[in-house]
């Protein structure tokens, strides 16, 4: 197994972090001279690292990198003992399951990677209590189900990257509470129908791509509330090949869709 650890220090007042990576029967040898937390391993070695960590260095830790970990799950309260968290890495790992509270305590944390796992739904409020975070990676995982609620709260978050799972419907607020993301991915999934009000409460949104989807259906009003939309990317969808949509001028095209005028529809 493969991990990644941080080394903190002090700098104008904010601790900042460099990494390493080592084999864990070497990274358990330093860990006493390091000060490296570890948190998603076996249980065993994780008893093994909490015994030979002090708190100094779990609470400067700013920096943890457990990408390729072989992870499945995170835990209740995973790191709460890291409060001072700024980026967390867990791409490419297996993690299916992540526990309601598991990012409780981490009110610094300003980026998440959680791409290339196995999750399959975003229960309500997983995120919740994360008012710093700009950037949420879930791409590359097999999400079919967003529960209304998952984003709560969230509202310093610019970018939500979703492409690459498996969603089908994007149902009506979903995205609610993120009033700050400016860019938001959910291509290539099989997402076949948008609803009325799916996007509402994103007044700060740009762009939206929902390139290579299925969509066939796109109910009225269904991108309404987005003051700030400049451009709209389906292309590869089905509805870019049926008639009327194909016949329609853009601005018949932003009546029926609820679309600000001046919006770039790329279909």
């Amino acid at each position: 197994m493969k991990v990644a650890g941080g080394l903190a220090a002090s700098l104008s007042g904010r601790p900042v972090a460099c990494r390493l990576r080592l084999p864990l029967p070497t990274l358990l040898c330093l860990l006493p001279s390091l000060g490296i937390v570890l948190v998603a391993v076996a249980r065993d070695a994780r008893d093994v690292i909490n015994d030979r960590l002090d708190m100094d260095a779990r609470t400067a830790l700013t920096e943890l990198r457990l990408s390729d970990s072989n992870i499945t799950s995170i835990s209740s309260q995973a790191f709460i003992e890291f409060p001072n968290l700024e980026w967390l890495e867990l791409a490419n790992n297996r993690i299916d399951t992540i526990a309601h509270d598991a990012f409780h305590g981490l009110s610094w944390l300003e980026l998440v990677e959680l791409q290339l796992n196995r999750l399959t739904v975003i229960e309500k409020g997983v995120f919740a209590g994360l008012p710093k975070l700009h950037l949420l990676f879930l791409n590359s995982n097999q999400i079919q189900r967003v529960e209304p609620g998952a984003f709560d709260g969230l509202s310093s978050l610019a970018t939500l990257e979703m492409d690459y799972n498996q969603m089908e419907t994007i149902t009506a607020g979903v995205f609610n509470g993120l009033v700050s993301a400016v860019v938001l991915r959910l291509g290539h999934n099989q997402v076949q129908v948008i609803e009325a009000g799916a996007f509402a409460g994103m007044s700060s949104l740009s762009t939206m791509y929902l390139q290579y989807n299925r969509i066939h259906s796109i109910q009225d009003d269904a991108f309404s509330g987005l003051p700030g939309l400049a451009r709209l990317v389906l292309t590869g969808n089905p509805i870019c090949r049926s008639p009327a949509v194909m016949q329609a001028t853009p601005s018949e095209l932003s009546r029926w869709w609820g679309l600000m005028d001046g919006v770039r529809v790329e279909c």
